[in-house]
C-alpha cells in the first residue's frame, strides 16, 4: 500500500469514528431531551390535578361566602326592623298584582320602600314577582 492510500484510509477511518461519536452524542442528547419532556409532562399533569382540586375548593368556599352574605343581610334587615319597631305583614301575590298596587293596599310608600322590600324578600326585580310569592311587607 502506498503512503497516500494509507493516509486516505486513515482519514476515512477517522471520519467514520467522528461520525459515530457525533451519532452517540446526538442520541444521548435526544434521550436527555425525552427524559426532560417526560418530567415536564408529569409535572404539568400533577399541577393540572392540583388546579382542578383548588377550583373545586374555591367553588365550595364561594358558595359558603354567598350563604354567609345572605345570612348577614337577613340579620341586618332583622336589626333594622327591631330598631325601627317595624312590624312585618305577609301578603301572597295574586294574579295581576304589582308591587306598587300591593304597597298602596297596605299604605306603604312605594318610592321609599321598594329597595327594602326587595332585599327583605330576596328579590331582584320589582316588576317580576311570581304569583303565589309570599311577601313580607313593612307595616306599622
Amino acid at each position: 500500500m502506498s503512503t497516500s492510500f494509507k493516509s486516505v484510509l486513515i482519514i476515512l477511518l477517522c471520519l467514520v469514528a467522528i461520525a459515530g461519536i457525533f451519532s452517540l452524542v446526538a442520541n444521548f442528547n435526544f434521550s436527555g431531551q425525552v427524559d426532560d419532556l417526560n418530567n415536564r409532562l408529569n409535572a404539568a399533569e400533577s399541577w393540572k390535578g392540583e388546579n382542578e382540586q383548588l377550583r373545586e375548593e374555591n367553588d365550595a368556599l364561594t358558595a359558603q361566602i354567598d350563604e354567609l352574605k345572605q345570612q348577614l343581610e337577613e340579620l341586618k334587615n332583622k336589626r333594622y326592623l327591631e330598631d325601627n319597631q317595624i312590624v312585618l305583614t305577609k301578603h301572597v301575590v295574586a294574579q295581576g298584582e304589582t308591587l306598587t298596587g300591593i304597597c298602596q293596599q297596605y299604605g306603604i310608600e312605594y318610592a321609599y320602600s321598594v329597595d327594602f322590600i326587595l332585599r327583605l324578600n330576596n328579590l331582584s326585580n320589582p316588576n317580576s314577582i311570581p304569583v303565589g310569592t309570599e311577601l313580607l311587607l313593612p307595616t306599622n
